[in-house]
């Protein structure tokens, strides 16, 4: 009884640990950054934005 409920424990967290990582990898996967924007004004900048 015992052993199910340490198992259980652990695949809980161990989901806990790995679904943001999981969660990310899905949300970024078909992104690439905006070239064209950059491209089109040269004064912009990553720090200017921020």
């Amino acid at each position: 009884m015992f052993k199910w409920i340490k198992r259980i424990i652990k695949l809980t967290i161990l989901l806990i640990v790995l679904l943001p990582v999981i969660l990310l990898v899905v949300m970024y996967k078909g992104y690439s950054a905006p070239l064209q924007d950059f491209e089109a004004h040269p004064n912009l900048s990553f720090t200017t934005i921020a």
